[in-house]
């Protein structure tokens, strides 16, 4: 697995992760095979770079809990976008006190607390 920078995305890449939308939704699974018009579409989400597997690399094991953290991180990253964009222009977030909550809560409900 090796991560490349969209610029340098190609046709029949493979996904190493899943992408998922803002609201959480999969949009392209693991193993999925790139097309040139889901690069376009990619390049468009305001990603810097994606995971992707080696032309004979095999899809490694991932589990529920990997994979629910993978659609949380890009939930938060598109908020945490949002939030900068309004602090850069002078406006106050609404939302960041309920992301915070939201991260600390997560946070200590987590099995895996260090």
């Amino acid at each position: 697995m090796q991560f490349v920078e969209i610029k340098d995305l190609k046709p029949g890449m493979r996904l190493a992760k899943p992408i998922y939308n803002k609201m959480g939704v999969m949009l392209y699974d693991r193993n999925t095979s790139l097309a040139a018009s889901g690069i376009k579409n990619i390049e468009n989400f305001g990603l810097i770079g994606l995971f992707i597997l080696e032309p004979a690399e095999p899809l490694p094991p991932l589990t529920e809990e990997e994979l629910r953290f993978e659609q949380f991180q890009t939930i938060y990253m598109f908020q945490i976008r949002k939030i900068m964009h309004l602090l850069q222009n002078d406006n106050e977030p609404e939302t960041l006190h309920d992301l915070v909550a939201d991260r600390k809560s997560t946070r200590l409900n987590s099995s895996h607390m260090a």
